[in-house]
């Protein structure tokens, strides 16, 4: 019943009796009424209702109605509750949100139970009544919130091309103020990054996939190892070993890369090249089929970087590891007695060497090892000083001794370490007095080619190895004399003299000679003509021809027709031609005798030449086959008719084709089934099997055989096939090794992840986990574990999950600040709220909504007060462009603040502070005033200048003079000279193309010249005096040119451009009078007619010597080289035999020269020649 409302509890008495009845109803607090009896607010009316008027909370309880007679009594309880639901208008509660731009609080509008004095929760209650209108909200709490993780429920790519897992990805994010949901970096969010869920790639294959291999990330360091004995070492680790030990090297591939393994193959790269794959092996060096690399019995020639290369369809990856073969020291004992030259090995490990006293003995201790051995060297037990005089240890090893005397005698052992031991070895060293004797030695020749001369002189030598020894040694022995004597190691090279060449021998198609020698140096400051062969080079010609022209030499030429026909009609044959000489003159050409060309022209062109003919057989139709057994059936022969054709397909005499070499095929075998009896199939064995285990193949040849007269014949399968006899064709294929193949390539095969253990807060996954292997190709599971244990560590079945937060109402804030970013001038300090729920950090939405706790703000102000401002200045920006484009009033503007550093920052200030700080403001405009643009312009040329160069400059040249010019611009009737650009700018110049809208002024049409051509100066010869006549009868003066109108001289190129007159002549001819007789010349007159009418003749003319001035006879010409006063002629062949007609090796030499050109040498060696030609 609701409060303050009037009750009526009704009580209907259902069976009515008599005598009458008494009835009363029993309040709670045990007040008893009658019939129409009242109690304050309480009244029992006369039909036994009861009513309560004005309900309050207070009514509560039982009223209990009773009935009585004579004949007995009957009660019922009623229990009454009194209830009171209104709609209330609460006040402003919490913010909505504790950021963002989300927040907002207000009057809310709830179910308020009056009796319990709290909301109800089911708003049913107060549906009596009308739900009054909400206020408007107010937002609250407008700020940035703390950057949280977010689960985005996208996934990341599939780790794996199969059988891989995809993690969901998680971004750090962070509500601003304005409602922008931003990425941030993943520092600014709560730390450690949450675990995104994981899952199967979609569509991900289990079965064949490929993945790319891997190799094993760098293997830890393998540390000091036993190198004697034999070593195991992981791909990319420094490999290290003994020699003669075995060193192996695995090379293992990532956990769930190089899938299917059988289909992936590693190989080895060796240091010199060459390529090991799976199984092979070379010196010593063999890869297992499960790709480990193995040296047996290493040396260190093995010693280098090995490449191992693993690949298959999907991709491949390289490593390396460098093996280094160590070996202990060893040592050959080596002795260098460099006075002696010689080199002693001794064939032990302890030596004796004798030697004799002088200035040098080398010990090598040639010790090998890896790593380089370190040789120490002990005298007698000594360690010895490397550093002392006498005794030298080089780092080579070598030990030196410096002049050896008798008391080096001793036993020098050489001791070699390094860490893998030591080797020793000892020379016992004796120094004995030495057997000595005197031995002649001749020096170098002083000259390198020529006639020299060279020192004998003496030495005093060792009698058994002749080393040389100290003079002491042969006092006793009379040494030989020291003299000098004449030597010549080699001809030096001479050098080709070649004379002037002579007269021509002919005037047409002559020859003239020189004289061409070899000259050399035989002794010093002395030459002489020498062999040719001295001489580099090829010599020069002594021979040129001379005397040409059609007109005074005729052109001989071989005339040569076309080749006939063939002589044969099928195959080789000859075709010729004709030949003539024929001399061609200005007049025309006529034949000649061939002798003509042959002394001209050489060898006579082919007058027969090879030729072929080509004749083909052509076949007719192939006849029956014939059989050489007595069967008409198996092999046999056909053959057919050819016919001969010639190229132009006439049929001829089949000789021709075959003298041509021509092959006609008229016969062939062929084949005709026999028909045999009783066929049988004839099997082969099987072949191996195409695989060893997991179901292979075998293959065999099946023949058909069958009986010819009892001989067995092997024929086509189809007639065994169609033959009653042979039955059914026998398998040519059957299965085999059916039993299982191994499982390979294990690996650890995890399962999808459990549901999370926790229904809210932190809970734990699980999975199964199994190990897996591949049989055939397809991937199943093996029980052994240990398999995939040996591989690669078993993945974990468990982590950690986290499920929807669980509730906490005893959440509160932990609030800690940061320092104030400024220590004035109002900075600010972060503020840092840590949800906390029983002493541990939980999630903000925890105490916000299970606890009602609004978040403080993620920053505070802090430090209000002013901050000190110093280092006042006044900061300028750049002038704005002219507000103006022309005038005296343009002007540019700028901005000028006042600015000052408070905590290290500049900040602009009232530029009253920075003036009271004694600082004058900068200029804050500028004129750009320019002037405006001219209505006219005009140019005003000045004077011209003097013509330049002047005449007086000795390289005149062309002269021009020069004026100035100056631009006058008018702006509103007022005219000044302003620059010449501006001019410039609006003349038109006849070389440029027109310019639009510029002002043409009327008065000019192009810019004035600034320069001019000059008149030329007159230039004229001026000649110098003769000088007196010399030797030779000539006189000679100087003439130079000169500037007419002053005389200044100036180069010659002046008059020779500028003057008429040609140049005086600079000598001439005259009378010698002088006191030494005038020079003197050779004068040879013309030769006269040959000697002989043909073959070979004599020319002859006179050589006279005459004066040089009056071409008189003269004796002055000796010891000047006289031109010759014969020469050779040739009047044609006379009628003879061609033949060498000069005995010995004349004739060969000069042909092989080539002087047959000569007349005179052809003549004399006509057989030589033409076979030189030839």
């Amino acid at each position: 019943m609701r409060r303050g409302r009037r009750l009526d509890i009704a009580a209907t008495i259902i069976d009515r009796v008599t005598p009458p009845i008494q009835f009363t109803w029993t309040l709670p607090d045990g007040t008893v009424l009658r019939r129409g009896e009242r109690s304050g607010r309480f009244r029992v009316l006369d039909d036994y209702t009861l009513r309560i008027t004005d309900v309050t909370f207070d009514d509560d309880g039982p009223y209990r109605a009773a009935v009585t007679n004579i004949g007995g009594s009957a009660t019922e309880t009623t229990v009454l509750t009194v209830i009171d639901y209104s709609w209330r208008v609460r006040e402003f509660g919490d913010c909505s949100r504790t950021c963002g731009n989300m927040g907002v609080r207000g009057q809310r509008v709830v179910c308020w139970n009056e009796k319990t004095r709290s909301r109800e929760d089911n708003d049913l209650h107060c549906t009596v009544e009308p739900r009054p209108t909400s206020p408007p909200p107010a937002s609250c709490n407008r700020e940035d919130c703390p950057p949280e993780w977010e689960m985005t429920g996208r996934f990341g790519e599939c780790s794996a091309t199969c059988e891989g897992t995809q993690t969901e990805v998680i971004v750090c994010k962070q509500l601003r103020r304005n409602g922008d949901v931003i990425d941030v970096a993943d520092n600014r969010c709560p730390q450690p990054k949450p675990m995104g869920q994981s899952r199967g790639c979609p569509g991900s294959p289990v079965v064949s996939c490929i993945i790319a291999p891997e190799f094993i990330d760098t293997p830890p360091d393998p540390g000091l190892r036993d190198l004697t004995k034999d070593q195991t070492y992981i791909i990319r680790q420094r490999a290290e070993i003994l020699a003669g030990n075995r060193i192996c090297v695995e090379a293992p591939l990532k956990d769930g890369t190089g899938i299917p393994r059988d289909q992936t193959f590693t190989r080895w790269v060796l240091p010199d090249g060459t390529v090991l794959q799976q199984g092979d092996s070379s010196d010593r060096v063999e890869v297992s089929e499960d790709g480990t690399l193995c040296i047996n019995f290493a040396n260190e020639r093995h010693t280098g970087t090995y490449k191992a290369i693993v690949e298959n369809a999907a991709g491949k990856d390289e490593a390396e590891t460098p093996i280094q073969v160590f070996r202990s020291p060893s040592i050959i004992l080596e002795v260098d007695q460099t006075t002696g030259g010689s080199r002693v090995y001794p064939p032990s490990r302890t030596q004796a060497l004798r030697v004799v006293p002088q200035d040098l003995v080398t010990l090598d201790c040639n010790a090998t090892g890896t790593p380089p051995p370190t040789v120490v060297w002990f005298r007698n037990g000594e360690e010895i000083d490397p550093t002392s005089r006498r005794f030298n240890a080089l780092p080579d090893g070598r030990l030196q001794i410096n002049d050896v005397s008798l008391d080096d005698s001793a036993n020098y052992t050489c001791r070699a370490t390094n860490r893998l031991g030591e080797d020793v070895t000892t020379l016992t060293l004796t120094v004995e007095q030495p057997q000595a004797r005197w031995v002649v030695v001749r020096e170098p020749c002083s000259a390198t080619c020529g006639l020299g001369t060279r020192l004998v002189v003496s030495e005093c030598r060792n009698r058994t190895n002749d080393a040389v020894l100290p003079l002491e040694n042969c006092a006793g022995q009379q040494r030989p004399i020291h003299f000098r004597e004449d030597c010549k190691d080699a001809d030096c090279e001479g050098v080709w003299v070649v004379g002037p060449f002579g007269d021509c021998s002919a005037s047409c198609d002559g020859v003239r000679r020189r004289d061409v020698f070899c000259e050399a140096e035989t002794s010093p400051g002395r030459t002489e003509i020498v062999d040719d062969s001295q001489c580099p080079g090829i010599q020069p010609p002594a021979l040129e021809s001379c005397g040409f022209g059609i007109d005074a030499c005729p052109l001989y030429l071989w005339d040569v027709t076309a080749y006939s026909d063939c002589s044969v009609r099928c195959g080789s044959g000859t075709q010729s031609r004709n030949v003539t000489c024929i001399q061609r003159t200005s007049d025309g050409e006529q034949v000649v005798s061939d002798s003509n060309c042959f002394s001209r022209l050489g060898r006579m062109p082919r007058t027969v030449e090879s030729c072929t003919r080509v004749c083909t057989y052509e076949p007719g139709p192939w006849g029956p086959c014939n059989f050489d057994s007595v069967y008409s059936c198996g092999d046999g022969t056909q053959s057919r008719t050819l016919t001969c054709r010639d190229s132009e397909g006439n049929a001829i005499d089949g000789r021709f084709c075959e003298e041509g070499g021509v092959q006609g095929i008229d016969s062939q075998s062929c084949y005709t089934p026999c028909q045999c009896e009783n066929h049988q199939w004839d099997p082969s064995p099987w072949s191996g099997c195409t695989r060893s285990c997991g179901g292979g193949r075998q293959y065999r040849l099946i023949r058909c055989n069958c009986n010819v007269t009892g001989v067995p014949r092997q024929v086509n399968g189809e007639e065994c096939a169609m033959s009653s006899t042979a039955g059914a064709r026998p398998e040519d294929e059957r299965s085999c090794n059916p039993e299982q193949c191994p499982c390979v390539n294990h690996r650890w095969s995890p399962g999808p992840w459990s549901d999370c253990s926790a229904t809210c807060g932190d809970g734990v996954e699980t999975r199964n986990i199994t190990c897996s292997c591949y049989r055939d190709g397809v991937l199943e599971v093996d029980t052994d574990e240990n398999r995939c244990s040996a591989r690669a560590s078993r993945p974990p079945n468990s982590q950690e999950c986290r499920r929807s937060r669980c509730e906490c109402p005893t959440a509160t804030w932990n609030i800690t600040t940061s320092d104030c970013s400024k220590s004035c001038g109002n900075g600010t300090r972060v503020v840092v709220s840590t949800c906390m729920c029983d002493g541990v950090p939980t999630d903000d939405l925890v105490c916000i909504n299970d606890a009602g706790l609004s978040k403080s703000p993620a920053f505070e102000y802090c430090n209000p007060e002013e901050c000190p401002c110093v280092n006042y200045r006044f900061q300028t920006t750049r002038f704005s462009p002219c507000n103006k484009p022309c005038g005296d009033d343009a002007v540019e503007t700028r901005f000028v603040t006042c600015t000052c550093r408070i905590e290290g920052n500049r900040v602009t200030v009232a530029t009253e502070r920075c003036q009271n700080n004694g600082l004058t403001p900068p200029p804050s405009e500028r004129s750009c005033a320019k002037p405006c643009p001219c209505d006219t312009v005009e140019y005003v040329p000045g004077p011209w200048s003097e013509c330049t160069p002047s005449c007086d400059d000795p390289a005149v040249g062309d002269r021009e003079q020069t004026r100035d010019l100056e631009c006058l611009c008018t702006r509103g009737g007022v005219t000044e000279t302003v620059e010449n650009t501006v001019c410039d700018q609006y003349y038109w110049y006849p070389s440029r193309s027109t310019r639009s809208g510029r002002p043409r002024p009327p008065s000019r049409d192009s810019r004035p010249a600034t320069r001019r051509p000059c008149d030329p100066c007159s230039f004229g010869w001026t000649e110098g005096r003769w000088s007196r006549c010399a030797r030779d009868c000539r006189h000679r003066r100087t003439v130079t040119c000169i500037v007419t109108t002053n005389g200044v001289i100036v180069n010659e190129s002046n008059c020779y451009a500028h003057s008429s007159a040609n140049k005086p002549e600079t000598e001439e001819r005259c009378d010698y009078t002088g006191s030494r007789p005038p020079k003197t010349i050779w004068e040879p007159s013309a030769f006269g007619p040959c000697s002989a009418n043909c073959g070979i003749g004599v020319k002859r003319r006179a050589v006279t010597c005459v004066d040089a001035c009056t071409r008189e006879r003269a004796d002055g010409c000796r010891g000047r080289l006289r031109p010759p006063h014969l020469k050779a002629c040739f009047e044609g062949p006379c009628d003879g035999p061609c033949r060498d007609r000069v005995s010995g090796p004349y004739c060969e030499r000069m042909a092989s020269k080539r002087f047959c050109d000569l007349d005179l040498n052809f003549y004399r060696c006509c057989a030589s020649c033409r076979q030189h030609r030839s």
